[in-house]
């Protein structure tokens, strides 16, 4: 159907012949010509020969067109043309295409010397290559340029309308659109750093910077490598002293070998006329060479700690192909700018936006909030409502009051995992599927246990008598005092619980409560002083909080998953714990701490983010402990525990002294 617009704008029908008109006797279709021509107008990447086309119907690809006669011309034909119309405007092909104005230089095909017309000289629109008449028609199906011809043909039945009759709302639909788009880049460009009507001389700027960075890091790259490769030289100079000296060693005992058997043939023959001996010759040599001799044995006998004498000279290094591969693995890490360049880090930007409403039946209000967690796949909202003794619960879209879980102990911290069937954890709390899925919620409380509850049950039952065992597990052993902190390891699923009276973290089998491991002074060397707040990085490292030493310290992790859960095997044996790096003192100025509290590891980010609880403020860190930013408000009094929305960016924190939960929209 082929659509004609009025000055007002209403759409008409318009007869297939009055398009036409005169194109009757133009040249049919031709069955062989390629459908693509068709669809895409002669806006065509690779426009054909016009010539070519019309007297055999052969496909030669154009290089030149005539503006004059509104044709593609290929080589040949273009040199034909210019003898005959030596006046005309000849454009090379790709300024037709890209409506570029730089013209072709006809020398090239040509004597004759003229300066053609840029192409928006252009008035006449161009004749279709397939139909021989003029372009009027657009074809808003294709989004191409066609003739009549073509709407009644290769078009028909397509949203069509003529060009005329569209060109005022299209310039004002195009001056709108280049506004819009004009604001969009803009601001896209204010966004990152650029400056508006400036890009390209920022962009010079920048490809200058980039080439800077480039030979300074290769520098590094060099500087590192060199070094690699000075340490190399050094221990190889050393491990060839060490084999100079024991071969020397080694070579003094063979010596010292031969000597001994060259005076024991002496002694024999001190000795051989034994019996004709006085008795003063006999001591005299027995003392001067015998006990000599003796002495020399014994000293042999100290230095041959070997079974054989081939052990002095069948010795070789043992295999270093392991010990090389373990190098080459580590040096892989460094041969990626990806995985060590320092990149900026933009400080997250947080903004008060409201706190949980207060209910109108004060028992329904909190009181000293410890811990905040959310579940995706349940939709809740939770905070660990200490001196009441019970798990508060929010609608976590709508923030609404839902109800409380009462408890026969005062909850500390809470940690929330949510696991497919399988038993693996969540990887995304975007896309959670409840029918595949099961959330679990760990308690620790100040009875000196942990708890495990399946949450959806839990949420279902009020636990309101003591007698009533709804947990799945409990750890009260008497191993755990004051859990303070937990997180989750999900390679091993195991728990990591911050015990704040026995400066320790225990580490709990999440499938039953088992206890494992504790990291501590005694086990693994690691000194802390009341552990508070305990969260894991992307890469496996363990980040915790001492309120007992204000300070945060990262470790690196080494642990085998399947020997401690699946076989019993002794967990020390299959774990190691080493200090990265640790930062913060006591005090109030920034990269202090005081009295610190719960952390989060902000995943998109990766920044650290810690609750500051006795200075009222949130403080920023880079995953490498490099102060970024406080965050105080006037809502904050003493933030204790707090987690991230990574859904909508919004931040949860439990404020203990004020006795709310805050939100903060996370930029």
């Amino acid at each position: 159907m082929i659509h004609s617009r009025s000055s007002s704008g209403a759409s008409s029908n318009t007869t297939s012949s009055s398009l036409v008109g005169s194109t009757e006797s133009s040249p049919k279709t031709p069955k062989s010509s390629p459908s693509s021509l068709v669809s895409n107008g002669v806006y065509y990447k690779i426009q054909p020969c016009s010539k070519c086309w019309k007297k055999a119907e052969e496909y030669q690809e154009s290089t030149c067109f005539c503006k004059e006669c509104d044709l593609y011309l290929c080589k040949f034909h273009t040199k034909t043309h210019l003898k005959k119309c030596s006046h005309h405007h000849i454009f090379p092909h790709d300024s037709v295409q890209n409506s570029l104005v730089s013209p072709l230089s006809l020398n090239t095909i040509s004597p004759s010397q003229h300066q053609p017309s840029p192409l928006s000289a252009r008035k006449k629109p161009p004749k279709c290559i397939l139909h021989s008449v003029a372009i009027n028609t657009v074809c808003k199906t294709c989004q191409s340029l066609i003739c009549a011809a073509c709407s009644v043909d290769s078009h028909k039945g397509h949203d069509i309308f003529l060009i005329e009759n569209i060109e005022a709302e299209e310039k004002l639909k195009m001056t709108q659109e280049l506004s819009e788009l004009e604001n969009s880049v803009n601001e896209w460009e204010s966004m990152h750093g650029l400056e508006p009507n400036k890009t390209n001389d920022q962009c010079q700027f920048y490809l200058n910077k980039i080439s800077k960075m480039k030979l300074r890091m290769k520098q590094q790259s060099n500087e590192f490598y060199e070094n690699v490769q000075r340490v190399v030289r050094e221990k190889q100079e050393k491990l060839n002293e060490s084999i100079e000296k024991k071969c020397l060693e080694y070579e003094m005992i063979v010596r010292e070998i031969a000597t001994l058997k060259k005076d024991v043939k002496l002694l024999y023959l001190e000795f051989a006329s034994l019996s004709d001996m006085s008795g003063y010759e006999l001591l005299e040599r027995k003392h001067r060479k015998y006990y000599k001799t003796l002495q020399e044995f014994e000293k042999i006998k100290l230095l041959f700690q070997f079974t054989d004498i081939s052990d002095l000279y069948e010795n070789q290094l043992m295999d270093l192909s392991e010990i090389v591969e373990e190098i080459r693995t580590e040096l892989e890490h460094f041969s990626s700018v990806s995985n060590i360049m320092k990149r900026r880090v933009i400080p997250r930007t947080i903004a008060y936006s409201h706190s949980l409403e207060q209910q109108e039946n004060e028992k329904n209000n909190l009181s000293n909030p410890y811990d905040v967690k959310i579940s995706h796949l349940l939709n809740v909202l939770l905070v660990s409502d200490y001196f009441n003794s019970r798990i508060m619960v929010y609608d976590l879209k709508t923030k609404k009051f839902k109800g409380s879980i009462k408890t026969f102990f005062r909850p500390h911290c809470l940690y929330i995992i949510e696991e497919d069937i399988r038993g693996d954890a969540v990887s995304s709390p975007k896309s959670p599927s409840s029918a595949s899925s099961r959330t679990s919620i760990f308690i620790g409380s100040n009875d000196r246990s942990v708890y495990k509850f399946n949450l959806e049950q839990l949420l279902k039952i009020s636990i309101i008598d003591k007698q009533s065992q709804f947990y799945e597990w409990k750890q009260s052993s008497g191993i755990i005092s004051y859990p303070s902190g937990m997180t989750f390891c999900k390679n091993s699923k195991l728990l990591f619980v911050c015990d704040y009276n026995n400066n320790c973290i225990h580490l709990l089998n999440s499938q039953t409560g088992q206890p494992i491991h504790r990291l501590d002074q005694s086990t693994c060397g690691i000194n802390f002083s009341s552990p508070w707040g305990i969260d894991m990085t992307l890469n496996g490292d363990l980040i915790v909080s001492e309120t007992g030493s204000n300070k945060i310290q990262i470790f690196k992790l080494s642990i085998t998953p399947e020997s401690p859960l699946a076989t019993g095997v002794n967990f020390k044996n299959n774990y190691q714990a080493e200090l990265k790096y640790s930062f913060g003192k006591s005090g109030s100025s920034i990269g202090e701490f005081n009295f610190v509290r719960g952390l989060l590891y902000d995943k998109v980010s990766r920044q650290l983010l810690i609750c500051d609880s006795s200075n009222k403020r949130i403080e920023l860190f880079d995953e490498s402990g490099g102060y970024l930013h406080s965050f105080k408000s006037e809502h904050l009094q003493g933030p204790y525990g707090m987690c991230m929305n990574e859904v909508n960016n919004e931040l949860y924190v439990a404020d203990y002294s004020k006795k709310k939960v805050h939100i903060f929209n996370v930029t």
